[in-house]
């Protein structure tokens, strides 16, 4: 890596496919270090993304459910079994939770899943490096009184002023009862 310029290397990293980027993160540091660094990022994620998020499948009699990526171009369903098999932790959630995930939304590539409740777990995913992280749950529930009812909505999206993805919680309390007698 010494012999080869940044200047050089780096415009050769963005116009990878993410593919290749992933599997050349394991070559050195100092490209992990490049690819991982926020102005490769930012520059990273303005280059045109050749693929939609996702449909969510369903399929009864086989008990398959997938998260698949299609073509921008064909719409046509790229790969999906190699992304997600490349995945664990998504792995487990969708056979955990088999008929709860559903997506809350989807920016940048990093898509939001959310285990309907009981469970009530979000994961951020995104399926082109294949990383996935838990959201912790401290950071969306709260704790209201056991004579209430929560209802609750969720949105995902990013916040360039702060170059941070959002999860965003709306929720309504209501009484338990309220039909109770006067």
């Amino acid at each position: 890596m010494e012999a080869l310029p940044k200047e050089l290397v780096i415009p050769i990293l963005l116009h990878l496919p993410t593919e290749d980027l992933v599997r050349c993160k394991s070559i050195c540091k100092v490209l992990h270090s490049i690819m991982m660094s926020r102005p490769f990022i930012n520059v990273r994620r303005k280059i045109r993304n050749s693929y939609i998020l996702v449909k969510y499948e369903d399929d009864p009699i086989n008990h398959h459910h997938a998260i698949s990526l299609l073509s921008d171009e064909t719409l046509e369903i790229i790969d999906a079994q190699s992304v997600l098999s490349h995945t664990p932790l998504v792995d487990s959630m969708l056979i955990r939770y088999r008929d709860s995930v559903t997506v809350v939304g989807c920016c940048n590539g990093v898509v939001c899943l959310r285990c309907i409740p009981p469970h009530d777990e979000y994961v951020l995913w995104n399926p082109a490096t294949r990383d996935a992280k838990i959201i912790p749950d401290r950071l969306y529930k709260s704790d209201p009184d056991k004579n209430m009812f929560r209802h609750q909505n969720m949105g995902f999206s990013f916040d360039s002023k702060n170059n941070d993805y959002k999860l965003v919680s709306i929720q309504r309390l209501y009484e338990n009862n309220p039909f109770r007698p006067v």
